[in-house]
């Protein structure tokens, strides 16, 4: 949960206060697209305070799920965009860390919502 409140909050930052750079390397113009950065960016820091916030809770199980299930949602779909902009060539290559960030937090996050039991059962470590 920290490093994907940290991710995000760089992210998140960078997206706000640099919106009118990014439209211009990214999208090769301003406009519209520094108000879709901002939004995105916004959207970022919310996630990273829920999960700062979460960062001390037992992850799985059926109270924390849906926070599991939506950083699984947000980094599988933000890997999949980047990598697929990535492979035709519309990113540059500086890109490919924040895509590979992505890919392992959203494979963290399916371990952490399907694959893992936050509650260890009574009498697995006895031997029963």
């Amino acid at each position: 949960m920290t490093a994907s409140a940290l991710i995000l909050i760089v992210l998140g930052t960078i997206g706000l206060f640099g919106a009118d750079e990014l439209a211009h390397s990214l999208l090769g113009g301003a406009g519209a697209g520094e108000a879709v950065i901002q939004v995105a960016a916004g959207g970022l820091l919310g996630f990273a305070v829920v999960n700062w916030m979460s960062r001390g809770n037992r992850i799985g199980g059926i109270y924390m799920r849906p926070l599991a299930l939506g950083n699984l949602l947000l980094f599988t779909v933000a890997g999949l965009s980047v990598g697929k902009a990535l492979r035709s060539g519309e990113l540059p290559a500086v890109t490919i860390a924040p895509a590979l960030a992505f890919c392992g937090l959203a494979l963290a996050f399916g371990w952490l919502a399907f694959g893992h039991d936050p509650l260890p059962r009574q009498g697995a470590s006895d031997g029963a």
